[in-house]
């Protein structure tokens, strides 16, 4: 039986011929006759009709005889072909790429529905000859066939809901199939991509690209692509070849994805990085600025040391003799004259020290040297001393004791220091009103120093404020000044403890300021650098 291609894809049309001579099947073109039966049966194998061709049909003339066989021949998701197909009435549908096998089984079949011969009584190729084994085969190798359809069309539906663009090629780069995203992506339509021949792209980027694929090599591309309607983006190509059991290149698969913002991210990123290191770069430089000018102001308090505390301790002097009279009498008014000298230079003497103290706790040069320390009587002794610089204000101080009050582990110079301070505090801001310290253990074993006074109070608006340095409250005319470091060096002194200064106020009604000592004394370096060695409680 000759067959008879009506098949207008030239590479279509090669396969099939190269596919029938290797079956050892006659065939020839669609309206040559020629050596053909007067009559009998004849096998059609048609494509559909590319756009403007007319398409070879059953019954058209020189086609296929009354009672012949067409088969049509279509690509893989090829919708349109297989509409007109179906229209134009073919027999059967033969979806390429296939092989000779399967060519082979619709032929055998083929022709045995043109002779009147039942499909289960047809002996097919290498099987025996038994009609219920061919039946059995024919009926598995149509299994087969709907499997793969059933495959396929599992696999079209996962590419087309992908969130990226998926296309596939055959042998000779023309798309075959793609997904709606792609055609999103690149602002094409589907039917337009479908039999697209990548070979033909414009885009000089993708040159090299389609050469590897061309060849049989699997290719990667990513950088700038542009779409049809100018719109550009930045595009991630991926291009597998797919082969059969010999090797031989049958297709490819391919990817695109847009990767815009993450490019676009990558970007930024990079941007941010240049910012960062141009700032970090601007903040090295300002360390050192504020690193030279801190060696700067050490060496001014160095010299402050010398050159200052010794001419004001020699005034001091003289101005207590002559206040004394040892150095003659004064009248009224050249003594009142020398006190208010005198009191002035002793507020610069106690300014240098505080600037002194301050200085050095910001250099690191005060080392805190922890101990066992017995509160009570370092409580009672301070009681003894502070009690004449309070009554100088019109002041008394008290001391209250809690009788769980245990050893703690500090530096008692630097807990008198911070405990002069606040007291020295009550006492010129305290109204000449009675002034407690008071010193007990918290449940969490804390131990607290308080020191507490009924004086004009701090309003909740400046209680952060008084310990930054050089800040002096207008409170009251009535009350002496000081020099605005003496809180600031308690809270650093207090931190160089591993403890705190809290305070509460109440305007008209008094202050508490408490000093809190935690329960064991770390042992590690505190801020500012300063190493503490922790001493066991005994």
């Amino acid at each position: 039986m000759r067959v008879l291609l009506g098949v207008h894809d030239p590479a279509l049309r090669e396969s099939l011929e190269s596919l029938l001579a290797s079956g050892g099947w006659e065939f020839s073109p669609a309206g040559d006759e020629a050596g053909l039966p007067a009559s009998g049966p004849s096998l059609l194998i048609v494509d559909a009709a590319a756009p403007g061709a007319e398409p070879v049909v059953p019954g058209a003339p020189g086609a296929a005889r009354s009672g012949g066989y067409t088969i049509g021949v279509v690509p893989r998701a090829d919708a349109g072909a297989v509409r007109r197909l179906t229209e134009s009435g073919v027999d059967d549908i033969l979806t390429a790429p296939f092989d000779a096998a399967e060519l082979g089984i619709r032929l055998v079949l083929a022709e045995a529905r043109l002779r009147s011969i039942p499909s289960e009584a047809v002996r097919l190729p290498g099987q025996p000859e038994s009609a219920d084994q061919a039946a059995e085969m024919v009926h598995a190798l149509r299994a087969q066939e709907e499997a793969l359809r059933e495959s396929e069309g599992r696999f079209r539906a996962l590419l087309d809901q992908s969130s990226v663009g998926f296309f596939l090629c055959d042998a000779r780069l023309r798309i075959t199939h793609c997904n709606e995203y792609l055609s999103c992506l690149i602002n094409i339509p589907l039917q337009e991509i479908i039999g697209a021949d990548l070979s033909n792209l414009r885009n000089g980027r993708l040159r090299p690209y389609i050469a590897a694929a061309s060849r049989g090599e699997a290719t990667f591309y990513e950088g700038p692509f542009r779409s049809r309607n100018g719109g550009s983006l930045y595009a991630l190509i991926q291009y597998v070849p797919l082969r059969n059991e010999a090797g031989e290149v049958t297709g490819g698969i391919g990817a695109f994805a847009d990767i815009s913002f993450r490019v676009l991210g990558e970007r930024q990123l990079r941007a941010q990085k240049v910012e960062m290191e141009r700032i970090n770069i601007a903040l090295h430089d300002r360390t050192l600025e504020l690193e030279a000018a801190m060696r700067a102001r050490s060496r001014l308090y160095s010299s402050m040391n010398h050159e200052l505390r010794t001419p004001i301790s020699a005034i001091l002097l003289y101005q207590e003799l002559l206040i004394a009279g040892s150095l003659g009498p004064l009248n009224e008014e050249q003594l009142s004259a020398i006190e208010h000298s005198h009191r002035a230079t002793r507020h610069l003497l106690d300014l240098v020290r505080d600037i002194l103290d301050l200085g050095r706790i910001e250099a690191g040069r005060i080392k805190v040297k922890p101990v066992t320390v017995k509160l009570v009587p370092l409580l009672d002794e301070l009681q003894a001393s502070l009690s004449p610089l309070a009554e100088s204000f019109g002041s008394s101080l008290y001391l209250e004791l809690a009788p769980d009050l245990e050893p703690v582990v500090t530096d008692p110079k630097r807990l008198r220091q911070i405990l002069m301070n606040l007291v020295s505090n009550a006492a010129k801001f305290g109204r000449r009103n009675p002034i407690r310290m008071r010193g007990l253990r918290r449940t969490n074993g804390d131990t607290v120093v308080e020191v507490i006074d009924r004086g004009i109070g701090i309003p909740p608006e400046e209680i952060d404020r008084i310990f930054e340095e050089f800040v002096q409250l207008s409170l009251s005319d009535e009350t002496e000044q000081g020099t605005g470091l003496g809180l600031a060096i308690c809270r650093r002194l207090a931190d160089l403890l591993g403890g705190r200064v809290e305070v509460e106020s109440t305007v008209d009604v008094g202050s508490v300021f408490r000093v809190v000592l935690p329960a064991v004394t770390p042992s590690a370096a505190p801020a500012a650098g300063v190493p503490v060695v922790g001493v066991p409680l005994v």
